[in-house]
């Protein structure tokens, strides 16, 4: 009597993304497999950066660990499109430790894009986070101590005037007046020697172009340049 084969079970493989869930799709696509969990778990340490003081996740990509690492006071990042701006601008400004009081800036060229792509990011991150609070209207998040975290548009420019700023994203800065660096934004980091990431896609010889020159030549200036397959967020 022939004896009946027991069918080997197939263990297939899944990919557990049910812990990214509150990561918006967006940050997502065009990934699979372990380049998805890393992607996944690189934002989600995001919400513990601003704790960690100076302590840069090991996980992060060398280039863009050298990036938030180097001590350029200015730095310049001429990249293409879905090369991961967003991501790494938002580790810029929570990567050291929140000061009492102290005020961090995401300054995009419109409120708009502001409200629909940066601030999502953000409340993502700060949903019912211990020792964070959301407020909605003025698309910021305030800290125990005061410090604050804030998306602003440079739309309205006379709305940026008149605080304190420790460090200051610029996005997309070929779309914003030069003059809200030079007049508004650089005068408000002066007093604390503050920083600034400047960071967008090229669009020839303009103003971006111009820091970029910067960042090759002069002192407490640093530059970098990527293609969008460079990337990996």
């Amino acid at each position: 009597m022939m004896k009946k084969r027991k069918k080997k079970k197939m263990n297939r493989r899944v990919a557990k993304d049910k812990k990214y869930k509150s990561i918006p799709k967006a940050y997502l696509s065009g990934t699979k497999g372990a380049e998805r969990s890393q992607r996944g778990r690189d934002i989600m340490r995001m919400r513990k950066l601003y704790k960690q003081g100076k302590k840069i996740p090991k996980s992060l990509y060398k280039t863009r660990r050298n990036i938030l690492n180097d001590p350029a006071r200015f730095k310049v990042i001429v990249a293409g499109r879905r090369w991961g701006k967003t991501i790494l601008s938002l580790m810029y400004l929570l990567k050291d430790e929140f000061k009492p009081n102290e005020r961090r800036w995401f300054l995009t060229p419109t409120y708009r894009q502001g409200k629909m792509i940066v601030f999502p990011v953000l409340r993502q991150m700060f949903n019912g986070f211990v020792g964070a609070k959301l407020n909605e209207s003025e698309m910021s998040v305030v800290f125990e101590n005061g410090a604050e975290l804030s998306v602003k548009g440079a739309d309205n420019e006379h709305n940026l005037r008149g605080v304190e700023l420790t460090k200051c994203v610029m996005d997309e800065m070929a779309y914003i007046k030069p003059h809200v660096w030079e007049e508004i934004v650089m005068p408000m980091l002066a007093t604390t020697q503050g920083e600034a990431l400047f960071i967008g896609t090229p669009s020839g010889y303009d103003m971006m172009y111009e820091l970029y020159s910067k960042g090759q030549a002069e002192p407490e200036w640093k530059s970098w340049q990527f293609r969008t397959i460079d990337g990996g967020f």
